[in-house]
């Protein structure tokens, strides 16, 4: 599966990058500011009553240099789909880190 992860604004993240998590109030970012250590891959199992398929979409993982703690941070599928991806769904799924913004250097 071809996946990638974005921020709130659409901005791609990968490993090693520094990002903004949450909501900070003014002069208080620095203690929201973390780096990615790792980004889990989607998953798709079973669900035992139904035997329907379930997402299990991609996590991502911050560590926060300034208290030494770790956040794991939930993404939603944002992934356009139209007919011409049917029947075998998109080639390439898009998740979106809400929580997260990508910091520039």
């Amino acid at each position: 599966m071809n996946f990638e992860v974005q921020d709130c604004n659409g901005s791609k993240l990968s490993v090693g990058d520094k990002v903004l998590y949450g909501d900070p109030k003014p002069g208080d970012e620095w203690h929201h500011t973390g780096t990615i250590t790792k980004i889990t891959e989607p998953d798709v199992d079973y669900d035992d009553e139904a035997g329907r398929p379930v997402m299990t979409n991609p996590y991502v993982h911050i560590h926060f240099e300034d208290d030494g703690t770790d956040e794991e941070c939930h993404t939603y599928n944002d992934t356009p789909v139209g007919w011409n991806d049917y029947p075998d769904g998109p080639s390439h799924y898009i998740y979106q880190a809400e929580d997260l913004e990508l910091i520039v250097p």
